[in-house]
Formats: C-alpha cells, structure tokens, sequence
C-alpha cells in the first residue's frame, strides 16, 4: 500500500460566499477543489463559544461512508481538522 501524501493546503477553486464570511442564522458553504483529490477538511474560525458547525460532503459515497461531524467552538480563533 502506498503512503499517503501531504501535499500541504490548497485554495479552493471556487467557494459559494465571501470568506471571512458571518451570519446570525445558521449558512452552508460549498467549495469547490482544485482537482479530484482525496482531502481532510481543516478550517479556521473565530466565533463566540458554544456555536456548532457540521462538516459534510455532497458526494454520495462520503455520505454512505461517512457520518456529518460536528464540532463547538470555544470563544476565540480555533482551527479544526476533520476525522472523517
């Protein structure tokens, strides 16, 4: 079995609202990748504590594979990396 390779972040191609991006209601943001790749979702907030953010993926595969992950912020600058 290869080894997995780091290719480090990459700019999304396309995303569906301008980032830093704030609402009071609850908003999706879809992002398209570079390529066909196999990626971990790792993101940068800052945010009030106790606001949750779910993590899912469009592609049907993932879904049957994967469930939505689930995160609550702390007050403050947080990163997060997905498991799944």
């Amino acid at each position: 079995m290869a080894a997995i390779k780091d290719v480090g972040l990459k700019e999304y191609v396309r995303v569906s609202k301008d980032l830093p991006h704030s609402e009071s209601e609850p908003w999706k943001l879809v992002c398209t990748m570079p390529y066909n790749c196999h990626f971990q979702l790792w993101i940068e907030v800052e945010a009030e504590a106790g606001q949750v953010i779910s993590f899912n993926s469009s592609n049907p595969l993932v879904l049957y594979l994967t469930k939505t992950e689930t995160c609550t912020t702390r007050s403050g600058t947080q990163q997060y990396e997905a498991k799944n």
